[in-house]
């Protein structure tokens, strides 16, 4: 691919990138760091572009963990009364 192919391509990519970026404006899952929001367009055009496939999988991992939820663990720990949490603190240090 020479340079000015390149450069076509990644033209043709601008409005797609910016109507991700939009919806995701939208949603509320940007950074607000200016630097971070700069590396996710980057990301965006580098997942976009005619690179090597190992390029394109750091890329989309790199966009994944922006936009994707992190899953929240919650422990359940019911505790009934005071002389069962006393309980559980005496078995815990023996």
């Amino acid at each position: 691919m020479t340079s000015a192919q390149f450069e076509h391509h990644q033209s043709t990519q601008e409005p797609i990138i910016a109507k991700v970026m939009e919806k995701l404006a939208e949603r509320g899952q940007l950074p607000e760091h200016p630097w971070a929001l700069e590396a996710l367009e980057v990301a965006m055009k580098v997942l976009r572009s005619p690179v090597m496939p190992r390029d394109k999988i750091a890329a989309a991992r790199l966009l994944l963990d922006f936009v994707l939820c992190k899953p929240h663990t919650t422990v359940n720990r019911p505790i009934a009364t005071a002389e069962d949490l006393l309980a559980q603190v005496t078995n815990a240090i023996r």
